[in-house]
């Protein structure tokens, strides 16, 4: 798995160019924008009533399209978003090829 590399552009757009070996023709690519960290109260079943604490709660995934070896996109950041990841994944096996990580 390689680290992909992610550039901030003008508008809150950002862009990854991608490795030679991560191409579209053999993997798919994902946004996934997660959540800052939320204490739940449990409502029902075996734990309710307890406090939970959950981190990096995925509220949005979008696939992603290359267009000559770039990714292109801009994600629609919320307040109570806390970051978002870029995977590429290998269409074949389902093995991840690529990732970036972004904290807001």
């Amino acid at each position: 798995m390689q680290t992909l590399k992610l550039t901030k552009g003008q508008g809150g757009n950002y862009t990854i160019k991608l490795p030679a070996d991560i191409t579209a023709e053999t993997n798919e690519f994902r946004l996934m924008i997660y959540d800052k960290v939320k204490d739940v109260t449990i409502a029902d079943g075996r734990n309710k009533g307890k406090k939970m604490t959950y981190k990096n709660i995925v509220s949005t995934m979008k696939p992603l399209t290359a267009q000559n070896g770039t990714l292109t996109f801009k994600p629609e950041i919320k307040p109570a978003n806390a970051g978002f990841v870029v995977i590429a994944q290998d269409t074949e096996t389902g093995a991840i090829t690529g990732v970036v990580q972004e904290r807001l």
